[in-house]
């Protein structure tokens, strides 16, 4: 279906009531959804500093908001899937999970993740969502600002260092796990982009903000989060300069500065690490055993019944398996593998068909190679680590694609 990407203007004149109800509440949502996202990130940057998590709070109002606009869009390919999916989650925790806790949080994660995808794909909202960054382009700018100077203290003081992996130096801040710092430093480079992309925010400032984060991720050692971080620099390079051969000068002295960076960072450690440990051949060791959790987990998957094959073993069922074979409560590290496992070829088939619409919806309103890069942005984390179990990246994910979908003109006006 070809949809249409045109955003209304304030000067559109709708007389069906029922639009008009419809047209406000996606622009409440929409609204709620920025202002949600960007409050889950600046707390999440200052995590350490709490006792409770205030982003269950914001978490949980984001994944109420999504499941509201859900059942306000039903079809019938959206009842059959939501009976599909509670009872593949009922069986799941209430029969075969051994830890309810490790249940609960895959579904969570899983099922949030879902309902965004879900809402971005639904024509219209996209707009929505491009809309109301426009309207709330000074907050976004004022997080991106504030955030980047914490991070910048954070660094400066080696505030947030912990020893991991080997015995390696990394980063985490106040953000309690190094991935979550990396998956944060994404999330300031794609509101940065997207308020340079709606005129709020100049050269100078993208740039100041992308290697501040960029330094920050090169410390966590989170290795998966360097691709996403390098397809950000394409973009910004490629939307902030004009001329072909500035463009290439750029990129050279970007590249040197990354190797320096590079050399002294917690991310050389990792690689360094990983490089003395691990498997049986040299595919397990580029992967830092994932190919040994991939084999394992879908081994155990393939040898089980119809039924468990159909609806899956539980989430809890990899964490026992990997606990026993590898000495660490992991998930499978790939998205599609974790939830083939967890929920079984269901399971997975709901996730394919979300993705596939999600990314066909997308390519209606991002064409050529951007399109691609936003494609890889996504599916390499999820491939080679998680995209659904980061939820703070994938709050990236939806910025960096309203920056491609913006129009700096519309929104510089609004």
């Amino acid at each position: 279906m070809n949809e249409s990407y045109s955003i209304p203007t304030r000067n559109s004149r709708i007389q069906n009531p029922a639009v008009l109800r419809e047209v406000s509440t996606a622009r409440t949502v929409s609204s709620l959804l920025v202002v949600l996202m960007v409050a889950y990130t600046l707390f999440a940057m200052v995590q350490g500093l709490m006792s409770f998590s205030m982003n269950r709070i914001f978490g949980g109002l984001i994944a109420l908001l999504l499941a509201y606009d859900f059942a306000m869009h039903l079809t019938r390919w959206r009842i059959f899937t939501a009976c599909v999916i509670s009872i593949i989650a009922v069986i799941g925790i209430g029969v075969f999970t051994t830890n309810v806790s490790d249940e609960v949080e895959f579904w969570i994660y899983f099922l949030c993740t879902l309902l965004m995808l879900s809402y971005l794909s639904r024509p219209g909202s996209l707009n929505s969502m491009v809309d109301a960054c426009g309207r709330y382009r000074k907050l976004l700018v004022a997080s991106i600002v504030v955030a980047t100077a914490l991070l910048a203290v954070l660094l400066l003081t080696r505030t947030g260092y912990v020893t991991s992996w080997g015995g390696g130096t990394y980063f985490e801040g106040l953000a309690n796990t190094e991935h979550t710092m990396a998956s944060i430093s994404c999330i300031l480079m794609a509101i940065s982009l997207l308020s340079y992309k709606n005129g709020s925010f100049g050269k100078f400032g993208i740039f100041i903000v992308c290697t501040i984060a960029s330094y920050a991720i090169l410390q966590t050692g989170a290795r998966t989060f360097l691709v996403p971080a390098l397809l950000i620099w394409i973009l910004v390079v490629n939307e902030t300069i004009q001329r072909r051969w500035i463009r290439i000068a750029v990129v050279v002295v970007l590249a040197a500065a990354m190797a320096a960076m590079f050399a002294t960072s917690g991310m050389a450690n990792k690689f360094d690490y990983v490089g003395t440990v691990g498997g049986s051949g040299g595919a397990d060791v580029f992967t830092s055993g994932r190919f040994g959790y991939w084999l394992t987990d879908l081994g155990a998957f393939f040898s089980g019944d119809a039924i468990h094959q159909l609806v899956g073993n539980s989430a809890s069922f990899i964490y026992d398996l990997n606990q026993r074979m590898f000495m660490m409560r992991i998930w499978s590290h790939d998205d599609f593998i974790m939830v083939l496992c967890s929920t079984g070829y269901l399971g997975l088939c709901i996730y394919i068909v979300v993705l596939q619409g999600f990314f066909k919806s997308l390519s209606n309103a991002v064409h050529s190679w951007r399109f691609w890069l936003l494609f890889a942005y996504l599916m390499f984390p999820a491939l080679f680590n998680g995209f659904y179990g980061y939820q703070h990246f994938v709050y990236s994910t939806v910025f960096i694609v309203c920056a491609m979908v913006a129009r700096g003109d519309y929104l510089a006006r609004k």
